[in-house]
């Protein structure tokens, strides 16, 4: 199946909300790359091998209190892709 990867930004205003930001279609999560997140305030820019390729500027959506980092691996849909792994090489938060 199609290894696609995106960027969620769960947030509460009156129930669970979230906006979404697929990752560029001709990218494969199969291949090596570098992925970034920028947080200042008023936005959140996600970047890929040193590009901006998504940008949240909902005010609802950009978090003004700290984050923590996670990863999800799931199928959104019904798929079946058998198993699954995820290599990292390395992770820098500052």
């Amino acid at each position: 199946g199609a290894r696609h990867l995106g960027a969620f930004s769960h947030f509460e205003d009156n129930g669970h909300q979230y906006t979404y930001h697929p990752s560029p279609t001709n990218i494969s999560g199969e291949d090596w790359h570098t992925w970034g997140v920028e947080w200042t305030p008023g936005k959140v820019r996600y970047t890929l091998d040193g590009t901006v390729w998504a940008e949240e500027t909902d005010i609802r959506a950009v978090p003004t209190k700290p984050m923590y980092l996670g990863f999800v691996m799931a199928c959104h849909q019904a798929c079946d892709v058998g198993q699954a792994n995820w290599e990292v090489d390395w992770i820098a938060i500052y």
